[in-house]
């Protein structure tokens, strides 16, 4: 708003916000795509996702996850 040479408040500010939030919360709401039911495991080519090679591939070379072990 200085840019434009309007001197606004902070405070005014806040108030737009507190004022129009909602209303533009509702209006994406609206808009917003529903999210389907069906989550399809599956590659590109149709074969299913083999996880075991899937984590291989996100894991970082040398990573080592930590083990729990209980004292007795």
């Amino acid at each position: 708003m200085q840019i434009r040479g309007v001197k606004v408040d902070h405070a005014t500010i806040q108030r737009w916000v507190f004022k129009f939030t909602p209303m533009l919360d509702k209006e994406f709401r609206k808009r917003k795509k529903r999210v389907g039911m069906s989550w399809r495991n599956k590659t590109k080519n149709g074969e299913p996702i083999n996880f075991d090679q899937f984590s291989a591939l996100v894991t970082p070379a040398g990573f080592k996850p930590a083990t729990l072990r209980a004292e007795i």
